[in-house]
């Protein structure tokens, strides 16, 4: 097991900016429900739901990235053939506190529909996982939408209105950048 990194020093506006390529699975299942992940904020503040994925590895594929994030986060052994088209696009930058470092993140969204897959939560989990990912849940538009008016927050911002257009109108022909 890896040593825990050092605290950073000063202010996560101070720490070192890396970027750094990802890939993210929109999971939908046969309700349109979505399966998204409880982050805590590298700021501090309240956490957050995202997809499932993260970074790419030095010399891994798309579908490999994937394959192993939706291994370590959710326990699947998904078939390459199960990942669909990248539909989304989006660059952020965020804290990342297990590092200490921002992170300028250009990510991928690719729609995937698995068949009778169910998470098996936190038998897989890296460390840096298992200290910032809380639960998970499946979520529709309309959930996602009431619950973002609660206070709730997705990422992207807009995540019930993308996933809405997404099941109304199907994937784009080219992905769409779907801003923080």
């Amino acid at each position: 097991m890896t040593p825990p990194n050092p605290a950073p020093k000063g202010d996560p506006p101070d720490w070192p900016l890396v970027e750094r390529q990802a890939v993210r699975a929109v999971i939908l299942d046969p309700q349109n429900r979505v399966l998204l992940l409880r982050c805590a904020a590298g700021d501090g503040g309240p956490p957050f739901w995202i997809t499932p994925g993260g970074g790419i590895d030095p010399g891994e594929s798309e579908d490999e990235t994937l394959i192993r994030e939706l291994r370590e986060e959710l326990g699947w052994s998904l078939d390459p053939t199960n990942l669909g088209p990248c539909i989304w696009t989006r660059t952020h930058t965020f804290p990342w506190p297990p590092k200490g470092v921002r992170l300028k993140q250009h990510e991928r969204y690719r729609l995937c529909r698995p068949t009778d897959a169910q998470p098996v939560l936190e038998h897989h989990r890296t460390p840096d996982e298992v200290q910032v990912l809380s639960g998970h849940r499946w979520w529709s538009a309309d959930d996602i939408e009431r619950a973002s008016s609660e206070g709730e927050r997705f990422a992207p911002r807009a995540f019930g209105q993308q996933l809405r257009v997404l099941i109304s109108r199907g994937p784009p022909a080219r992905p769409i950048d779907v801003g923080v």
